[in-house]
């Protein structure tokens, strides 16, 4: 009985060391439109007519839901979705730290794979609207 308490005491630090952490990216995020506008509206070259488009109830609306391989892109007005929207598609994330998410997936409209940085920002992450160079936030609603 000893000798098996002994065993166990001794690899038993080697099985949390070995468990794999969960990403921080894991969950459900939703686009912030508050931090989102608030991005446009620091940045010049937005046309007005996009501009006044994007601030009326534009932002908001958009979810990426991740597991640890697979991401899905939904809106919460289900007029917005197409019979897509609820499927997920693979990725593959390549690094992270307190900073950033950088991640590699396929990317439908350019027919490539792509690599994807996702800066971070307290409960949120953030990608960049091309061409006008603001940032669309997405904040964490769930794990």
């Amino acid at each position: 009985m000893i000798k098996k308490l002994v065993l166990f005491f001794s690899i038993f630090p080697f099985i949390f060391a070995c468990e794999a952490k969960k990403s921080a990216l894991v969950g459900v995020w939703k686009s912030n439109a508050d931090r989102t506008i608030s991005s446009m509206i620091k940045v010049q070259g937005v046309p007005e007519k996009a501009r006044k488009f994007m601030e009326d109830d534009f932002f908001g609306h958009l979810f990426f839901e991740f597991t640890e391989t697979e991401v899905r892109v939904y809106f919460d007005k289900e007029e917005l979705n197409t019979e897509e929207s609820h499927n997920f598609a693979s990725y593959t994330l390549v690094s992270e730290s307190e900073q950033y998410f950088e991640l590699n997936h396929y990317d439908e409209l350019e027919a490539r794979e792509v690599t994807e940085i996702l800066h971070r920002e307290d409960n949120c992450f953030y990608r960049e609207v091309a061409p006008w160079g603001f940032y669309e936030y997405f904040c964490k609603v769930d794990d």
